[in-house]
């Protein structure tokens, strides 16, 4: 499968969380999917830490791609069509790095490892 992890599931990924369910970590173990996550969670990263959301993680925003790039997890950057993407999504999610990932997921047709109740509200696949 290739999966899109959202910015919590990578946080708790890399930090081995117990908020990640127990198929999740099966969905990040399994050697046969293929893991992405999208600039926009570095950015929200970025973003949440500089303004003080993030204390609990002592690594920067660099430092966090450099921890997923590390354990195999491709980079999307992105592109026009994942941005232009979120202007047709329904406005039930407001979060504008959310509405990226799923617009992201949409385009590159991923399926997305979340538990984020607004994300899973869209017409998209998703796995918890």
């Amino acid at each position: 499968m290739d999966i899109l992890l959202d910015t919590c599931t990578a946080l708790w990924l890399l930090s081995d969380d117990r908020k990640l369910s127990k198929a999740a970590k099966e969905y990040l173990s399994d050697s046969n999917n293929n893991l992405f996550i999208s600039t926009a969670s570095i950015w929200e990263f970025a973003i949440k830490r500089r303004l003080g959301k993030l204390g609990e993680y002592e690594y920067n925003s660099l430092d966090f791609y450099n921890l997923l790039y590390d354990i195999d997890i491709d980079i999307l950057n992105i592109v026009p069509h994942h941005a232009s993407g979120v202007e047709n999504l329904p406005l039930i999610h407001t979060d504008p790095f959310d509405r990226l990932i799923i617009s992201t997921a949409i385009f590159e047709e991923l399926i997305i490892l979340t538990n984020d109740d607004n994300i899973i509200k869209y017409d998209i696949q998703y796995l918890w």
